[in-house]
């Protein structure tokens, strides 16, 4: 009995190794366009990197929630860390934000238009802006001391 039922899965086997290659190939495709495609269609940010003691609250919601890795960080919402926490945000064209310990970030507003302008207030504590390239656009930063931009 043994020897018929290994024939018969070697069959299938052979006949399934072929619709595996097949969604293999699929797949590798897939997972080869999707960012190409994630990148021409998305143009804010997300949190790269986190910390412990990381919140972020919505524009959306009325209470907050932890920050996680690849959350997206879209305009209206608050981010704010404790004396322990930092955070990491990556926009579209790679330019990299990354806010200190102890400091509270809004996303204030992405201008759709010829610059693409985002502007972001923080309203205490620390940020480091590296822009990498102009698809992001200026940068703003308006602070209880004034406005800083990054072009």
């Amino acid at each position: 009995m043994r020897p018929a039922v290994d024939a018969v899965v070697g069959h299938e086997g052979e006949m399934g190794g072929r619709a595996m290659r097949r969604v293999c190939v699929l797949t590798v495709l897939t997972l080869t366009v999707s960012p190409a495609v994630f990148a021409q269609s998305y143009r804010h940010g997300r949190i790269r990197h986190v910390e412990e003691g990381v919140s972020i609250q919505r524009a959306t919601e009325t209470g907050a929630e932890e920050a996680t890795a690849n959350l997206p960080f879209l305009p209206g919402d608050r981010v704010w860390t404790d004396g322990g926490g930092r955070a990491e945000f990556q926009f579209a064209g790679g330019s990299l934000l990354r806010l200190d310990r102890a400091s509270k970030l809004d996303y204030v507003a992405h201008d759709d238009g010829r610059d693409e302008r985002t502007v972001l207030r923080l309203w205490s504590g620390a940020l480091f802006l590296h822009l990498r390239d102009r698809r992001d656009g200026p940068f703003e930063v308006e602070t209880p001391g004034g406005v800083g931009a990054a072009r």
